[in-house]
Parts: structure tokens; C-alpha cells; sequence
């Protein structure tokens, strides 16, 4: 959720350098790569300065690009020697000569009391999210002498390496990649491991179970089932401000507690010697299997081999009404012997899923057997287990 946060505060951070073809500041998104653009008509719409030389009609509006240096002047009346500027050709110039009509020297110069030198500028590296260069101009007077061609932007503008961090390097130097050999650029905040908790164990148990949707394909037909999840592994421990990882483990806490991972999961320590509690399960590691390949049961058309998915551990049974369980055999030769005990049958022949491996039949008066066999508490109320057994 934080950086989801943040990535909407990035989205509506403004750039704020210089319109490319006015003088006012660049609206659009402060990572944007085209050119800076105010999104107006870069218009000067201020009126004339020079009033008097417009006696009586309406004073008419500047002439010149908006955000301008210098007085405004319109191109209605000769104010100014208005020839071109002799800084045509570099940047932040306004076109024309603002001296006097007349003037003695031979040097046109308009209002502007700096022309940039407007090469591109020299921050150019390669980082870990690729090669970065910044697209802006020089600012640099063409007049001055420099190696180094410096844009308007004076922070460090390389981005934080992390996957999905947005947030540029927290330097104030715009030529922080030029400082040493190896530069890191941190943002300065600490940020999600993308890494899972990897510690034995359920991190956290939804009391109150979110369902979820999802399309079981079956090797028959597809079916739309809605199911709870209520065990849920947690994201890892953040990574420190100023670091690229975290130390030790993955974990979602440090010495954190965890949940028995015994589907279904319940509110118990992990290594729990307790019943398990099957509330919320659907029967995922369940296997449908008959004596015709394919066969109906509750509406569904089904064939060997497809998962109990859609069904939920406690009204399984419940919709059969007198039933059988499949098991695997718990002892081989007992079972063949005929010692297994007489709510148990053995299945002479080869049975899905895995026919080499021997299966028993557990009979419906033995209901109480097949959830034990399982590990959990059966989930059925005592008078539908009274039922299963008559």
C-alpha cells in the first residue's frame, strides 16, 4: 500500500524546469521524457509598457514569449530597435534588439541577461535500471568557459535501483554519478523486501475467511468456485534506508511467531500436537475416481482424476448421504490377509489415482475412521455423523 502511495504521489509531482519554447515552468510529470512543455500558448499577455506612446486607444499586449526578462513591448508601435538579435542562435534569447531605435553600436541584443550556451548536458551514466542521460540543456553562459555543461535541474536525478521504487537518489548533486567510481543512489526510504516469508509456518490466520474466485478446469469442464483462504504467507521484513537488502533471513518478523501449516490452517503453534480443524477447507488434495471414467455428482460433470476443488471439506460427505471412503492401505498384508479390521474392505483391483498402489474401501459406519486417518477433527455436527453410521 505504501508504495502504491508513492507512486501516486510521483505520478502528480510536477517537473517545474523550463518550458521549452516560453519561459514559464514545465507542467507535465516530473519523470516525463519528452520536452518540457507549460501547456499554454507562450504567450506574454501583460499590455505594453511603453502606454504613453499609445495615446488613445487600447493598450495592445506584449509581443514577446511568456515569462520573459525585461519590459513588455508590443509589436504594434517601433519601441525598440527590434532588429534580430545578434544571440540568435542560443537559447534564452526573445528575438529582438530591446536597445534604442538608432542605436550607436552594431551589437543587437534583446532583454534576455543571460544566453545559455545550450549544449546538452553532460550527465551521462550507466546504472542498474539502464543507461541514463539527461536530455536537458546547458545554462551555462555561452560567454563563460566551461567543460562541464550544467542544466537547470541540480539535484541528482538517477533513480533509486530497487525494483518498482520510482524515487529518485536523495543526493543534492546533480553530478553525484561523476563522484567516485562506484556510486549508490538511495531515495532514503526504506522499502518491501519482494522476497516471501520463508520460515516454516502459516504467518498470519484470517478468522473471518475472504473469498476468493476462481475457474477449476476440470478434464471434463470448466467450473467457477468460490472458495475462503484464511492461511497467509507474509511479505518479508522491509530493507533498511540506504541499503540494497536486508540481513539474515526472510522472514515477516524477527523471531515472529508462526501457525501450524496443516491444511486447513488453524490458530495453532506451528509443530502442534493438536487435532487439526478443517472450517474453511476445500478438498484440493482430494481425487474423484469411479467405476465409469466419467460420471455426475451434484451437477458437475466429472471424470477420473479431477480434484475435489469445489467442495468443501464439511459438506462433502453431507451431500453423498450413505457413503464409502477410498483409502490407501495402511498395512499391505493385513489387508490381503483379511486382519484389517471389519469396517474395512480391500480393493482387489487397481484403483485411480496410482493403481499399482493398494486401496481400501472404509465403510460408511466407520465415518469417525476416515477423519482420523486424515488428522483433522471431523467437521460434521453429531447428528449427521449419527446418520452416516445407521
Amino acid at each position: 500500500m505504501e508504495q502504491e502511495i508513492s507512486k501516486l504521489s510521483l505520478l502528480w509531482t510536477l517537473c517545474g524546469l523550463t518550458c521549452h519554447q516560453c519561459g514559464l515552468k514545465c507542467v507535465k510529470n516530473r519523470d516525463h521524457k519528452e520536452n518540457h512543455v507549460c501547456l499554454t500558448d507562450h504567450k506574454c499577455h501583460f499590455s505594453c509598457h511603453f502606454t504613453e506612446a499609445h495615446k488613445d486607444i487600447i493598450i495592445p499586449e506584449c509581443s514577446h514569449k511568456a515569462g520573459h526578462e525585461g519590459k513588455h513591448a508590443c509589436d504594434k508601435i517601433s519601441h525598440l530597435c527590434g532588429k534580430p538579435c545578434s544571440l540568435i542562435d542560443k537559447r534564452n534569447y526573445q528575438k529582438v534588439c530591446s536597445k534604442k531605435i538608432g542605436h550607436d553600436d552594431n551589437e543587437h541584443l534583446c532583454q534576455s541577461k543571460r544566453h545559455y550556451c545550450g549544449k546538452n548536458c553532460t550527465l551521462s551514466s550507466y546504472t542498474q535500471k539502464g543507461d541514463y542521460q539527461c536530455l536537458n540543456k546547458c545554462i551555462m553562459s555561452y560567454e563563460e568557459e566551461h567543460d562541464l555543461h550544467l542544466c537547470e535541474n541540480t539535484i541528482c536525478p538517477i533513480q533509486y535501483p530497487i525494483p518498482n521504487c520510482k524515487e529518485r537518489c536523495q543526493s543534492d548533486d546533480h553530478f553525484h554519478a561523476f563522484s567516485d567510481l562506484q556510486v549508490n543512489h538511495f531515495c532514503g526510504n526504506e522499502h518491501q523486501c519482494r522476497e516471501l516469508c520463508k520460515d516454516n509456518g502459516i504467518c498470519q490466520v484470517v478468522t473471518k475467511p475472504k473469498e476468493q474466485e476462481e475457474i477449476y478446469r476440470g478434464l471434463v469442464e470448466e467450473t467457477s468456485i468460490t472458495f475462503t483462504k484464511v492461511g497467509i504467507i507474509q511479505k518479508c521484513i522491509k530493507i533498511p534506508p540506504n541499503e540494497f537488502k536486508h540481513t539474515g533471513k526472510h522472514t515477516h518478523k524477527e523471531n515472529g511467531f508462526h501457525y501450524c501449516d496443516a491444511k486447513c490452517h488453524v490458530r495453532y503453534p506451528m509443530d502442534t500436537l493438536q487435532t487439526h480443524d478443517t472450517g474453511y477447507g476445500i478438498m484440493t488434495q482430494t481425487e474423484f475416481t469411479g467405476e465409469d471414467n466419467e460420471f455426475e455428482y451434484a451437477g458437475y460433470k466429472l471424470r477420473v482424476g479431477d480434484q475435489g476443488t469445489f467442495f468443501l471439506c464439511n459438506l462433502f460427505c453431507k451431500g453423498l448421504g450413505r457413503h464409502r471412503h477410498i483409502d490407501y492401505c495402511q498395512n499391505v498384508i493385513n489387508c490381503k490377509d483379511g486382519n484389517q479390521g471389519r469396517d474395512i474392505q480391500h480393493i482387489n483391483e487397481k484403483v485411480l489415482p496410482n493403481p499399482d498402489k493398494p486401496k481400501d474401501f472404509i465403510s460408511h459406519i466407520s465415518h469417525k475412521l476416515f477423519w482420523k486417518r486424515t488428522g483433522f477433527k471431523d467437521p460434521y455436527s453429531v447428528q449427521d455423523q449419527q446418520e452416516f453410521e445407521k
